[in-house]
């Protein structure tokens, strides 16, 4: 049964009915009784009562925003969930040395590199390598970077302490804390990535949810439970089976299980290959790829393409993306090397490492983290504004609410007019907001957007006209 407010002039009310049930005479208006028993009482009840609909709410989960940090975080502690700290910052450094190896040099997962003391604070900020790396000495001279005259390792790290203090810029990154055999020198070429800020109770309050479902690592709400925790800053996460039509892979004995996030960590990467001939796909080493940023002496489009993995596995570690140079273009001689220096969604990587742990068994399934596709969304509106409000201020404000309140969507939620109406018509200053294109970027229609389970919806400014 529900539980209500009631005020205290309610139970003033319920008082005086109680008090002249027994004795009609009694005055309720003036005198002792109201100065001593019934308003008195009425406020202490009415306090009383505003606690108990306050746990009220906690156990049914109404109106979150009212709650206090630690009520929820005592509440889902009976599910033991703690709440998330927030997001690991990722990047890569670089070992390096000035002559060629003599042996093969490795790299352990785990190792430990930090920045240098805060001159203000003392603080540093510590990362770790998230995976093994070596260099061959059969093969050392393709780890050699002509700009920097040595021999560089590119591996990936992640912050120890979550939110943005691991977010550290260029050449930070640079004191080992153990000793660094075979290499002279370690640092980050890259800024590391951006990261999630502490859970808020409504992230918190989801993951209750689902726990409740299931907590076993080898079920859907389980493995969905564990990134959610693990990894807050993978987003929304979706979880299918073999049986899905989108899982078009067998997995290693027909038990595929496709994990897709739409949150992602841009890593970037820079390596050597050697040109073997035009119109042959080059496969980059660190997959998924999010985009290629250069490659020094030839033109994205004229000389060589950016190809983007179709198959199955698209978006994973597994996936082929990579570059091919065109006929017409320009190209290394045949044998030469060459340097590519991409953005790689590193999240997407350490997500499947999870999966690598004994600790994390899902049970003799075959699961691939993928990232999800993202949905290019274009609005055009006429808008008019109300007398005495400036057009440019308004037709800014309304760009804003719109870019937040679609870039905020999860996975498999369309993009509805009439929610963007409702968004839009809270502003002030606007008479009439009507749309001339609703639709994906390249389309000029003007109706709602189906979003798939797999995909999500994102706007740029750039995507929404208001004339």
């Amino acid at each position: 049964m529900p539980v209500g407010k009631i005020t205290a002039d309610q139970f003033v009310t319920r008082l005086n009915n109680a008090i002249q049930s027994r004795n009609s005479s009694y005055d309720l208006e003036v005198g002792p009784i109201p100065d001593l028993i019934t308003n008195p009482s009425a406020q202490v009840f009415e306090k009383q009562n505003d606690n108990i609909v306050k746990v009220y709410n906690l156990i049914t989960l109404n109106q979150f925003e009212t709650f206090e940090d630690i009520d929820v975080e005592n509440f889902v502690y009976n599910e033991a969930l703690l709440r998330n700290q927030g997001g690991r910052s990722s990047g890569t450094v670089i070992f390096s040395r000035a002559t060629p190896p003599t042996v093969d040099i490795t790299i352990q997962r785990g190792y430990p590199i930090a920045t240098s003391p805060d001159e203000e604070t003392g603080a540093t900020v510590v990362f770790v390598t998230t995976e093994q790396k070596t260099m061959p000495v059969a093969t050392y001279p393709s780890y050699y970077n002509l700009n920097t005259s040595r021999y560089e390792l590119e591996v990936a790290v992640q912050c120890v302490v979550a939110g943005s203090a691991g977010e550290v810029g260029a050449d930070k990154i640079t004191r080992p804390l153990r000793p660094l055999s075979n290499f002279d020198t370690v640092t980050n070429r890259n800024r590391t990535s951006p990261a999630t800020e502490i859970e808020t109770n409504q992230a918190l309050i989801d993951r209750y949810k689902i726990s409740i479902l299931g907590t076993q690592i080898a079920t859907r709400n389980g493995m969905q439970l564990l990134i959610e925790t693990k990894f807050p800053d993978a987003g929304s996460v979706l979880v299918v089976n073999a049986d899905d039509p989108l899982v078009t892979r067998t997995g290693s004995t027909g038990n595929a299980v496709d994990i897709f996030i739409n949150g992602s960590q841009s890593v970037t990467r820079q390596e050597t290959y050697q040109f073997v001939n035009k119109e042959q796909l080059i496969v980059l080493q660190n997959q998924p790829v999010i985009g290629i940023i250069d490659v020094p002496g030839y033109v994205l489009n004229t000389d060589y393409i950016f190809v983007k993995d179709s198959s199955g596995v698209s978006n994973s570690t597994n996936a082929q993306d990579g570059i091919k140079f065109l006929a017409a273009g320009s190209s290394p001689a045949i044998g030469n090397t060459f340097t590519i220096k991409y953005e790689q969604d590193g999240l997407v990587e350490n997500i499947q490492n999870l999966f690598l742990d004994n600790d994390y068994d899902v049970g003799g399934q075959d699961p691939l983290v993928r990232s999800a596709l993202q949905v290019d969304v274009t609005i055009s509106a006429i808008l008019t504004v109300l007398s005495g409000f400036s057009f440019t201020t308004v037709s800014n404000a309304a760009r804003d609410v719109i870019l937040n309140y679609i870039n905020a969507f999860g996975l498999g939620e369309d993009v509805e007019r009439s929610d963007i109406q409702a968004q839009v018509r809270q502003i002030t200053g606007i008479d009439n907001f009507v749309f001339v294109v609703f639709d994906k970027v390249g389309g000029t229609g003007n109706s709602d957007i189906i979003i798939q389970k797999n995909e999500f919806a994102r706007i740029t400014s750039g995507d929404i006209i208001i004339s």
